[in-house]
C-alpha cells in the first residue's frame, strides 16, 4: 500500500487480549519484537525492560483491564516503547495497528463513567470500532511508571 501523499497516523491501536488501547500516535517512540525484551530480573510489576539509547525503560504487560500482571502472556508478539516529557516505558501487546485521522472520531469520556485508578478519559470511535485512549501521563501514573527525560524516536 503506498503512503504518498498520506497523512501520518493519529492513533497506534494496541491489542492486549480481547482488550484495545489507543494511543497518540506521536506518543509512539517504537515499536520493537519480543526478543528485544530482557527478561532477566524485572523490577517488581514489570516483565523486563528495554535498554534504549542507553537508558533502561521498563516494560509492562497489561490485563484486559489494563492493570499491569507481571506475567507476559504467550500470545504478546510485540513491545511498544511509548514516552513524553515525563516518562518513558513499553507495553507489551499482541497487535500493533496505525489508525488514520480521518476514520476517527474523539469523544470524552463521561465523567459518570470514569473510574479513578484508570488512565482511559476518552473514547477512539473508528467505523463501528471503540477504543478507550489513554496517553501516556495517565498510563504512566495508573502503573507507577519513574518519571525520566524523553527519548528520541527510534530510528530518528
Amino acid at each position: 500500500m503506498s503512503m504518498d501523499g498520506a497523512a501520518a497516523p493519529r492513533w497506534t491501536m494496541l491489542t492486549i487480549g480481547s482488550a484495545r488501547l489507543a494511543l497518540p500516535a506521536a506518543s509512539v517512540l517504537g515499536v520493537l519484537a519480543l526478543e528485544h525484551l530482557d527478561r532477566a530480573a524485572p523490577a517488581e510489576g514489570t516483565v523486563g525492560r528495554l535498554v534504549v539509547q542507553g537508558r533502561d525503560c521498563p516494560a509492562y504487560a497489561l490485563d484486559e483491564e489494563l492493570a499491569a500482571t507481571g506475567q507476559l502472556a504467550p500470545q504478546r508478539r510485540a513491545c511498544v516503547l511509548v514516552g513524553d516529557a515525563g516518562a518513558v516505558f513499553a507495553l507489551v501487546c499482541d497487535e500493533v495497528h496505525m489508525l488514520q485521522p480521518k476514520s476517527a472520531r474523539v469523544h470524552e469520556l463521561p465523567a459518570a463513567l470514569r473510574h479513578g485508578a484508570s488512565p482511559v478519559r476518552q473514547l477512539l470511535f473508528a467505523g463501528e470500532t471503540m477504543v478507550p485512549i489513554a496517553s501516556v501521563a495517565t498510563l504512566a501514573q495508573h502503573l507507577g511508571v519513574p518519571a525520566v527525560d524523553s527519548l528520541a524516536r527510534l530510528g530518528a
